[in-house]
């Protein structure tokens, strides 16, 4: 059946009135708060009601499937997109409101409205009313294509290669379990800058080429191997090359050769040398997971890092802080000095912020002006009241840019877990009312949820 709305007129603003006469009050609250925070992400994101009609979707999104806004509003994944590819978000749709859980294992090719077809993960969360009712859902879609085609080529990769010395263009070696005598090739000792008289033939030059934090993985997974616990070994580790660099490196190995008490006595290995995929994989998932222009925490890892230290706390029976925080009057820097002094603003706030944070605190940018903090397991409502105040005050230290003297204020808002709640969506909410109050009331404050 399809959900397609018929909306007057043909603009954005006429789908949006009408979806809020007709959406479940609840969902139009969280509607309200959503779209100030989602409107700036780069990431699409959206708000489907019960029957996974689309009530919210931000410009990214709509821009993924090339619509204009309005023809996106009101419509569900039938209208939209193929009837196999709907009928999957639907079921999964049902399943996130059924459970009343999060979903982040959704993945699946899709064709955009430009014809490009891409990989596509899913984040999804019910949305609740105070009555505990789900009403909705909310989620993003992360276009993970790259880290897909990445991963094809790996495996395409690890095919070419076989278990032997004719491992063209691969680092080999040969080793001898039972005297500790190893054979490297040319390629091997290439791949870590050295000539063929500058490494022994013993399985420590190896060894003491593994990074630290590496090597009792990767002696557990080759000793599980050893003793026939595994049909081969196969482990990413780093090595330390000949000028003190480290590479990243896929290493395969199998045993080839056994004495006649079954014990193991040969075995080879090749190496592979995956240092540009392991740094565009790191590239990829700090993309996803950190602002563009702060080089901070982004939402989607923030409400990890928030529902860990909610966890934490439930768990060990301490509390933990969340802090909202709006700059004060930063649309008239915007407006006065440009958006491009309004950057450096932002990064120098991010700056100052993070000086003011231990190192198990998370500071992060929502989007725009907007900053958030998750404090873990900390000793009670006076040390939440005490960083408010750290952070605070940096901020009104003067920021000087280009010989430019600027002044900036924040107002935030402080939500405790467990006093204030013991979910995400309860916390993010006091603590955002709370940061609003303390603008109604004069700003360049803080101030705990009532």
């Amino acid at each position: 059946m399809s959900t397609r709305n018929q909306f007057p007129g043909n603009s954005w603003r006429a789908a949006r009135l009408q979806i809020r006469e007709e959406a479940d009050q609840g969902l139009l609250e969280h509607l309200a708060f959503q779209e100030r925070c989602f409107s700036v992400f780069p990431i699409p994101m959206f708000i489907k009601d019960r029957r996974s009609v689309y009530v919210f979707v931000n410009e990214a999104f709509a821009d993924f499937l090339a619509l204009p806004p309005d023809q996106v509003l009101g419509r569900g994944p039938f209208d939209l997109f193929s009837p196999e590819f709907a009928s999957k978000i639907i079921e999964q749709d049902q399943a996130v409101m059924t459970s009343g859980r999060s979903s982040v294992d959704f993945e699946a090719p899709f064709r955009t409205g430009r014809g490009e077809l891409v990989w596509l993960k899913s984040y999804k969360s019910p949305v609740f009313n105070d009555r505990d009712e789900v009403i909705g859902l909310m989620g993003g879609d992360m276009d993970i294509t790259a880290s897909k085609r990445a991963e094809e080529e790996r495996k395409r990769n690890e095919e070419r290669w076989k278990f032997a010395v004719d491992g063209a263009g691969d680092g080999v070696c040969d080793w001898n379990i039972e005297t500790g005598e190893v054979f490297y090739s040319s390629q091997w000792k290439a791949l870590l800058g050295y000539r063929d008289d500058e490494i022994e033939p013993s399985f420590a030059e190896l060894e003491s080429r593994i990074h630290p934090e590496d090597l009792q993985e990767m002696n557990r997974r080759l000793e599980e191997h050893l003793h026939g616990l595994s049909p081969s070994f196969s482990h990413e580790f780093r090595l330390r090359t000949k000028s003190g660099a480290w590479i990243w490196v896929l290493n395969r190995a199998k045993i080839f050769e056994w004495k006649d008490d079954g014990s193991p006595f040969k075995m080879i290995g090749v190496f592979t040398d995956i240092t540009r995929r392991k740094s565009a994989e790191e590239m990829i998932l700090h993309q996803a997971t950190h602002d563009m222009l702060t080089g901070l925490p982004n939402r989607l890892l923030f409400n990890e890092r928030l529902y860990a230290a909610i966890c934490d706390a439930i768990r060990l029976g301490g509390m933990s802080a969340l802090f909202f925080m709006d700059l004060d009057n930063f649309k008239a820097i915007n407006d006065t000095m440009g958006h491009s002094m309004g950057d450096l603003v932002l990064m120098a706030v991010a700056e100052r912020l993070s000086g003011e944070t231990r190192a198990a605190d998370t500071l992060a940018r929502l989007g725009g002006d907007e900053f958030a903090i998750v404090m873990p397991l900390i000793a009670g409502r006076d040390d939440a009241a005490a960083a408010a105040n750290r952070m605070l005050d940096a901020l009104r230290r003067e920021i000087v840019i280009d010989g430019r003297s600027i002044s900036i204020s924040g107002s935030m808002g402080i939500a405790l877990c467990p006093d204030d709640g013991e979910d995400l969506d309860t916390l993010m909410k006091k603590a955002d009312i709370a940061m609003y109050r303390v603008k109604r009331e004069g700003r360049n404050a803080w101030g705990f949820s009532e």
